[in-house]
Order: C-alpha cells, then sequence, then structure tokens
C-alpha cells in the first residue's frame, strides 16, 4: 500500500462515530464527512470494524499513553484489580439498560459488580484480555489513533447499537426486541422505548427508517459494502 494512499480503520472510526452518536435518542443526525483537498484524495477507503460486547479497558488495558485504569471498585467499595481472561473464555455478561444503571449508579462507576453474569471467572465484570491478544488492536492503533475517551449515546443492548452505527439513532428504542430484528418481525415485534430523562417508556414497533450513513453515501454516489453472516445465520439476527 502506497503511504499516502492509506485505507483507514480504527483511525476514523473516533471520527465517525462522533458525528453519529451525537444527536439525542429520537433525532437522527447522521451526515457523511466531507473531505476536500489533499485529505480527502489520499484516502481511498474507509472501514468499520465492529468490535462488540468489549469495553475499552477490556481491550486496551495498558495502552501507552492511553487513559485506562487497572482496577476499579465494586458496590461494597472494595478495589478490585483487573485480571487477564482470554477471549475464548465463554460467558455473558448482562449489557441491558438495567444493567446498565445499576453499574453507573448515578456516576459512582462502582455497580459493575451488579451486573448478571452468567458462566466466567470470579469478577468477571473486572477482566482485561491478555496483551497477547489483542496484538491486532494495538498495531491498528499504533498504525493510526485510538480514540480512548469516545462516549457512547446509547447504553444497552446490541440491536440498538446497530441503528447507532449506521443512523446515530434508534427511534428512543431500548434493549432487544421481543422477536425478529428488523421489520419482517411484523406489528406485533415490538421494543421497549427510553424517555428522553432515560426512564423506560412505552413500546414500539422495531423497524425503523431512520436515515443512515448508507442513505448519505449513496446520494454522494460512492460504494459501500456491509459483510456479515448468512441471512439465514446469525446474519439475520446480529445485524438488525
Amino acid at each position: 500500500m502506497e503511504p499516502e494512499r492509506r485505507c483507514w480503520k480504527f483511525a476514523l472510526l473516533p471520527v465517525l462515530a462522533a458525528a453519529l452518536v451525537a444527536a439525542p435518542a429520537g433525532r437522527a443526525r447522521a451526515g457523511v464527512l466531507r473531505l476536500d483537498g489533499a485529505l480527502g484524495r489520499n484516502i481511498s477507503h474507509v472501514v468499520i470494524i465492529v468490535q462488540e460486547n468489549r469495553s475499552f479497558d477490556n481491550l486496551f488495558q495498558g495502552y501507552p499513553g492511553a487513559d485506562t485504569v487497572s482496577s476499579g471498585k465494586n458496590s461494597s467499595g472494595q478495589t478490585i484489580v483487573l485480571q487477564p481472561e482470554g477471549l475464548e473464555q465463554q460467558y455473558i455478561i448482562d449489557h441491558s439498560f438495567t444493567a446498565f444503571r445499576a453499574a453507573y449508579d448515578n456516576g459512582k462507576m462502582d455497580g459493575f459488580n451488579l451486573e448478571q453474569s452468567y458462566g466466567g471467572p470470579q469478577n468477571p465484570e473486572y477482566v482485561y484480555v491478555p496483551h497477547s491478544e489483542t496484538v491486532p488492536y494495538f498495531a491498528i492503533a499504533n498504525e493510526f489513533v485510538l480514540g480512548d475517551r469516545m462516549f457512547t449515546s446509547h447504553v444497552d443492548e446490541s440491536f440498538i447499537s446497530h441503528q447507532y452505527i449506521i443512523a446515530g439513532t434508534a427511534s428512543h428504542g431500548v434493549n432487544l426486541p421481543a422477536g425478529t430484528w428488523g421489520c419482517d418481525g411484523g406489528p406485533n415485534d415490538q421494543v421497549q422505548m427510553l424517555n428522553d430523562n432515560r426512564t423506560y417508556g412505552g413500546y414500539e414497533q422495531a423497524c425503523f427508517d431512520n436515515q443512515t450513513i448508507g442513505d448519505e453515501i449513496d446520494r454522494a454516489h460512492l460504494k459501500w459494502r456491509f459483510y456479515a453472516a448468512s441471512v439465514f445465520g446469525d446474519g439475520n439476527e446480529w445485524s438488525g
């Protein structure tokens, strides 16, 4: 790859994320960043890679110069040192809005041990991926840039995360739909809503037609691609 024709990966991810998720929960403000002059000519591709269900400290703990921590408080006031846990270890930590509120604890950030977990090590909420397994992540960060103080506008599960990635909004939706992820579920496939003050509200159909970054790229007559698993496999659910 020629030095002046880089393929920007994580370098633009924080910039795009800032543009996409800065909007309030109910309004979409997605916009394609227009790059003019030398900068625009020197970018050949923008690649967004989504790594779900991992915190910054979980993947980049100890990255030189980054704002990371090696321990955290629990709800009893104890300091829990983060322990290494490999990517091959399979377990689940609740990441619903209810779990977020417990962990956040009105800004104290000391309730992570109150999130329900299923399997895994002791104190599964207080772990990081060993550096031997995050070499590719560190390499990308070294080559481009690392957004260590990027803060998400949504606070819950994957269905909502996927809406924010492409549209910067999820139409007040929160957590997971009752059935199919998307419009195929019909009018009875409902997802709960989140009020502006971040309290639970009513329900709406899990089918949105918000403006997406894909819409804007189309209008700019540029090409884009979306890669996932097969429609009849995990791709149908996890790409909702």
